[in-house]
């Protein structure tokens, strides 16, 4: 049953009379018999939980009836207001909400009950003290029948797309203390996936640029909630601590009207610069297999773009004072940060190796990728190996080029030192070509080199005359 055939357009729970009884009913917007009522039925027995004064008490679902066309799941009568009203409530009352919900969490936890997700109309605190938590089981099914457009404020943007019981729970009050201070979820947008996508790769404005008088580690701690490198290393505790210190400190702090402008002013040009990064990413994203395949033609066809070979006739070289060895390690680490400049430093010329050209090439496409997305198109190789050499698939949008395995030995000294150099080069292949783009087949191509490089003095510098390949063995295909 899709969403527009249902009588009832959005998730919610209300008092019904079964013969004079009261009852809690959460309509299903199911008329007559249907598969949707099948499956609501199969975990119909699936609980929710009251929590009060630090104990657990199941509440179950009883039963179906119909009312008015719709048939409605019904339980046990309680009355209270859903943690979507509390955020009309003035700031004090919606702390202590929010208090209560993290110690209503944090013990639901300790006792090996999970949340599905966090929706702000399943979660209801009780005038009688204590929260009830809908049956998260019940709550996921019905949701699925709904309109779209009916769960993205008090699910979807309320939840991390990626992360389940504790990890989203520190992301979704954290989202609720956001939207509590601000008045709006950090990440929204016109449908589900689009909030998804945003939440995923969008930063989001810190609160204390819409609200200046909030305090700055009031902020921080909000945003560490939000953010996926600082979340997965927090717990519920730490938000319940805050939280509690919050009540007794206070959110706000006394600023001047000039100062409140300034930050204002400082917020909306973030927002803009966030919105606009944003884009340029997906730009990329959508855009990254024809990159890509300009990447590897440009490699096999060793053409020269935009960049002239360096002249270093007129300025230092960064190898200034270096020792030859030092000169041979930099040349080949240049290799992984596509660092075509500090690469021909290394050279007597450009014609010395062929990985200048390739690297020069690389950097110019680079710099073009990163005009949109601000990050490099590139995955270094060394990268790569560290992450445990993910297939193609696993790193979609990124080019794989560079070196792995280096070992540099001293054969010779002297005026001439001699060194032999050992190492894996990878690149990315295709079999495809601009014309079909989406047809795209990416594999990562090895080779195991051995080359020997010969060093010379050019006026003060070292640099390397000579590269010598001797040996080029073919390494099995990463597809």
């Amino acid at each position: 049953m899709s969403g527009s055939d249902n009588v009832v357009k959005e998730f919610k729970s209300e008092k019904i009379d079964l013969d004079g009884v009261p009852y809690l009913g959460l309509p299903t917007g199911i008329i007559g018999k249907n598969f949707s009522l099948t499956k609501l039925a199969q975990v119909r027995n699936s609980p929710g939980w009251i929590v009060k004064d630090g104990e657990i008490s199941e509440w179950k679902l009883m039963g179906t009836t119909k009312k008015d066309n719709n048939t409605y799941l019904y339980g046990p009568f309680v009355e209270g207001i859903t943690l979507e009203e509390i955020f009309e409530k003035p700031m004090e009352e919606k702390l202590a909400k929010v208090r209560m919900l993290l110690d209503a969490l944090i013990l639901l936890k300790s006792n090996n009950f999970h949340l599905f997700k966090i929706h702000t109309k399943a979660i209801l605190f009780l005038d009688s003290g204590g929260i009830l938590f809908l049956p998260p089981a019940t709550v996921k099914e019905l949701l699925d029948i709904m309109p779209e457009e009916t769960k993205l404020e008090p699910y979807v943007g309320i939840n991390h797309p990626d992360f389940i019981e504790e990890k989203n729970d520190i992301f979704a009050v954290s989202a609720i203390l956001y939207k509590m201070i601000t008045g709006k979820l950090p990440q929204m947008s016109r449908t589900e996936e689009k909030i998804k996508d945003r939440i995923r790769n969008r930063k989001a404005v810190e609160p204390a640029y819409l609200v200046p008088e909030l305090k700055p580690e009031i902020s921080r701690l909000i945003m560490n909630g939000l953010k996926e490198e600082t979340l997965i290393k927090m717990k519920l505790t730490d938000l319940q601590d805050a939280v509690n210190g919050w009540t007794k400190d206070g959110l706000f702090r006394d600023i001047s009207n000039e100062e409140k402008e300034q930050v204002m002013a400082a917020g909306k040009k973030t927002e803009i610069s966030y919105e606009k990064q944003y884009k340029r990413n997906r730009y990329i994203e959508k855009n990254w297999k024809k990159w890509l395949v300009i990447a590897v033609i440009t490699i096999a066809v060793g053409s020269i773009i935009g960049v002239s070979v360096k002249n270093t006739v007129f300025r230092e070289r960064v190898t200034k004072n270096f020792t030859p060895v030092q000169v041979v390690q930099t040349f080949y680490a240049s290799i992984n940060k596509i660092d075509y400049f500090t690469m021909a430093d290394c050279v007597q010329y450009a014609g010395v190796s062929p990985e200048v050209d390739n690297t020069m090439n690389l950097y110019v496409i680079s710099k073009q990728a990163m005009a949109y997305t601000r990050d490099s198109l590139y995955l270094p190789a060394d990268k790569w190996d560290e992450l445990g050499r993910p297939v193609p698939e696993k790193a979609f949008n990124k080019y794989l080029y560079g070196i792995t395995g280096l070992t540099i030995k001293e054969k010779q000294k002297g005026q001439e030192p001699v060194f032999v150099a050992s190492f894996e080069k990878w690149y990315s292949e295709t079999d495809t070509d601009l014309s079909s783009p989406d047809e795209i087949k990416v594999s990562y191509v090895g080779k195991k080199i051995t080359e020997e490089l010969r060093l010379v003095m050019d006026k003060e510098y070292w640099v390397i005359s000579s590269i010598d390949r001797k040996e080029e063995i073919d390494l099995p295909v990463i597809k």
